[in-house]
């Protein structure tokens, strides 16, 4: 039996919380890990020969991961800007099926944050088993199905982020009009090209991955009427925002942090296999840290769901 969640409410602390750890993780883990593997994967093209990167038209897997490290590090550029908005505009209590087209793009670029922060070191560390050390894995079969889910989304947004605008998008933070202003009143909802039209006249927004970008944020985007007019986006981005959020604020102060420390610690280890190190310790240690995994995802995931 399906059960409903509960509407999501947590405070704009919270929220720029979440923000600031996603920052630090970003800074401390995945751009360090990225880096590493431009190093060691110079010259090689297991990743690049695949049809889940084929997409990316590189030969040399270093490329794609230079291209991964300059999305994330774009990401980055725009935090010091976001987190004044969440301090300026956001309100107190923020609701997480709220109307207000300011909030709404402001949970996104946050939940887009928790992505890379939460998402990219299981991802790399996935990655790094299954297309160089090969030396398999002892996670769950559920949580590795998922992760393959999101490596294949990473390999398509790749090419969105390296083209959206993202400061365009956090300037129009605290700037839109509330629905009930735009709203036609014979109507119940806001047209969408009412909406787009807005972006494009007030803060100079056309070009198409950006709108593009809006529109996902909005919940407006439809993929077979964008796909006819550019053939390179991706039918899933990063996805419900509140999704992200939901599992971020966890228990925060402590499932959290304990999955992300383990995380990280469990990319570390597969970058030193990566190096060649096969050693029987560090084998044992990876299992170790994916058993943790395994138990801390499934305890994640029933709070998630729990009425």
């Amino acid at each position: 039996m399906h059960r409903r969640m509960k509407i999501l409410v947590f405070t704009r602390d919270e929220a720029l919380e979440m923000l600031n750890a996603s920052e630090k993780s970003i800074v401390t883990t995945v751009i360090p890990a990225l880096n590493d593997l431009i190093k060691q994967t110079k010259g090689k093209s297991d990743l690049a020969s695949s049809v889940t990167f084929s997409s990316l038209k590189e030969k040399d897997d270093s490329k794609i991961f230079q291209r991964l490290l300059k999305v994330v590090e774009k990401y980055l550029k725009i935090f010091p800007q976001l987190r004044q908005k969440f301090e300026e505009e956001l309100p107190d209590t923020i609701s997480g099926n709220t109307n207000n087209m300011n909030v709404r793009i402001a949970l996104s670029l946050l939940s887009e944050g928790i992505f890379f922060a939460e998402n990219l070191p299981g991802v790399l560390s996935y990655i790094i088993n299954k297309y160089y050390s090969k030396s398999g894995t002892e996670l769950d079969p559920n949580i590795t199905r998922e992760i393959g889910h999101r490596v294949i989304l990473l390999s398509n947004i790749i090419p969105e982020l390296e083209k959206a605008d993202l400061g365009k998008v956090v300037d129009v933070i605290g700037n839109i009009p509330t629905i009930r202003s735009l709203r036609y009143e014979e109507t119940s909802e806001i047209p969408t090209d009412v909406v787009m039209g807005f972006f494009k006249d007030n803060f100079k927004i056309s070009d198409f991955y950006t709108s593009t970008l809006i529109k996902r944020f909005l919940g407006y985007f439809e993929f077979k009427k964008e796909h006819k007019k550019h053939n390179d986006i991706a039918k899933r981005f990063i996805g419900n925002p509140i999704y992200h959020i939901r599992l971020f604020l966890i228990d925060i102060d402590l499932l959290k942090l304990e999955r992300l420390k383990e995380k990280k610690r469990l990319l570390e280890l597969r970058l030193l296999e990566l190096q060649g190190k096969n050693d029987p310790k560090i084998k044992k240690q990876i299992e170790y840290y994916e058993d943790k995994l395994n138990k801390l995802e499934l305890k994640i995931e029933k709070l998630t769901h729990m009425d």
